[in-house]
């Protein structure tokens, strides 16, 4: 990829304060791990991202879409190619009586609490989870009894083409941590979500329950990316990790929680290798205890350090 060329195509057609040369990734994932990619872009519209995908296209750029980054990690050598951006650039909102359309950069915190202000109910489950409303809906997101796919009444994409279309619950193909989105380069632009009118007061005590939870429970005050690994059928994947003696282990920077064993941690300035190093082992010690094979919810991109 020519940074130089590719820069000046998209100064074009994005104002030139979204637009990030060799930019630092550990500024920009949950982990604070990663180096620099070679240009990272945060379009504000449609119709700049059709604009992003058709350059990325028309000159064969790789390219990778994140959220607030809270479930990737990219490796210590960076990302070469675009990393499109959509977040806070893109968060948009507006509510008519029990449904709130959302732009996919919202954070589901801030969802959560638009939705409570509204004394809109059915959303509390989503309210800790650490990301944007599109990494929710790739993944299938869920806690506490709770996933996206019942939730959602419609989700706006758009393909590699710019093509837009919009895709009803079904044919979003929700599962365990996967939808129609998962493998693919197809981008959720917003998402129709379907809710009930509750009590104000009743929704913020499930709230604060959550939180008050969440914050006993997981290591909230280390960088990670949340849940490391996706629950193995039959099994769950911290108790796994804790029975394999791995609690609290450490290799490098980084380290099995030792308040929760299914989150790896940045406990002391971890290098993208320490974290992959440790998910390898972890790994690796697991199916030596009990033959279980855990597979990781993060995603690891880009290049090793040269």
């Amino acid at each position: 990829m020519d940074k130089q060329l590719t820069f000046e195509l998209l100064k074009n057609e994005l104002d030139k304060s979204e637009i990030m040369v060799d930019e630092p990734m550990h500024n920009h994932i949950s982990f604070k791990v990663g180096g620099p990619a070679d240009i990272l872009v945060r379009p504000r519209t449609e119709e700049e991202i059709q604009k992003v995908f058709k350059i990325a296209k028309e000159n064969n750029i790789p390219f990778i879409i994140k959220g607030n980054g809270s479930n990737i990690l990219i490796k210590d050598g960076g990302f070469r190619g675009l990393v499109i951006e959509i977040a806070d650039n893109f968060s948009d909102y507006k509510i008519e009586e029990e449904t709130m359309t959302v732009q996919a950069g919202a954070l589901l915190s801030i969802i959560g609490k638009k939705a409570m202000e509204a004394s809109l109910t059915g959303f509390e489950f989503a309210s800790g989870i650490p990301g944007t409303l599109g990494g929710a809906l790739a993944m299938n997101a869920g806690a506490y009894g709770g996933e996206m796919k019942n939730i959602v009444e419609s989700v706006r994409i758009m393909d590699e083409d710019g093509n837009i279309k919009e895709y009803s619950n079904e044919e979003m193909a929700f599962s365990y941590r996967h939808s129609r989105l998962s493998d693919t380069k197809h981008i959720a632009l917003s998402a129709r979500i379907k809710l009930q009118k509750g009590i104000y007061e009743d929704i913020k005590e499930i709230m604060d329950d959550l939180r008050l939870k969440r914050t006993s429970k997981q290591p909230l005050e280390y960088p990670s990316a949340g849940s490391t690994f996706k629950r193995p059928e039959g099994y769950f994947a911290g108790k796994l990790i804790q029975d394999s003696d791995l609690k609290g282990y450490q290799m490098g920077g980084a380290q099995v929680s030792s308040k929760h064993s299914g989150f790896i941690i940045n406990y002391d300035k971890a290098s993208a290798k320490d974290i992959i190093n440790l998910i390898d082992h972890v790994k690796e010690r697991v199916f030596e205890c009990f033959g279980v094979r855990l597979e990781e919810e993060v995603k690891i991109l880009g290049e090793d350090e040269e």
